[in-house]
């Protein structure tokens, strides 16, 4: 389950055909990777990032309906690039024993691209309905800033669909 607050800022083609995007904003996204001990043992190693994107993309109109309460419905693409710091971290034992990172926040920085397709269906005040597609790759370079010892710094894959549960637009 992931969290974002994102902003946008919309630029129309002179022939107001297309409307450009630029957005980006906070990220609370949770990943987890099992993952197998010295021992053998497989272990479920959970991180909390925040994130901060920044995306470009475009949003085409597909029907405006003037009569049905000035239904505005568009497909959007969206493609760019984030960073990421780990806020929490931790290492879940099939034994029940759990054990948290030490000194995780801010040891490192991990870097990675992001995209997304969406459908919008809004009325003239910006209420209704944006749900779509995300892909996010992390880069398997990171920035340490601290090491410790035996610190996992995972990267990760990920496809999943969203649903903004609030559009507001001006």
């Amino acid at each position: 389950m992931d969290a974002t607050f994102n902003y946008s800022w919309l630029f129309k083609s002179k022939d107001e055909s297309d409307i450009w995007i630029i957005k980006s904003g906070v990220n609370l996204v949770n990943r987890s990777a099992d993952v197998t001990n010295t021992f053998g043992a497989t272990q479920r190693l959970s991180t909390g990032y925040l994130q901060i994107p920044l995306t470009f993309g475009f949003r085409s109109p597909l029907q405006y309906n003037t009569i049905k309460n000035n239904l505005f419905r568009a497909f959007e693409i969206h493609a760019g690039f984030y960073a990421a710091a780990p806020i929490m971290q931790k290492l879940d034992d099939p034994n029940n024993i759990d054990a948290a990172a030490q000194s995780l926040n801010a040891n490192y920085l991990k870097f990675g691209f992001m995209g997304d397709i969406t459908f919008t269906a809004l009325d003239s005040k910006g209420h209704g309905h944006k749900f779509g597609i995300r892909v996010s790759n992390d880069f398997n370079s990171i920035v340490k800033f601290k090491d410790t010892p035996n610190q996992l710094y995972p990267y990760y894959y990920s496809l999943g669909i969203f649903y903004n549960i609030t559009n507001r637009y001006r």
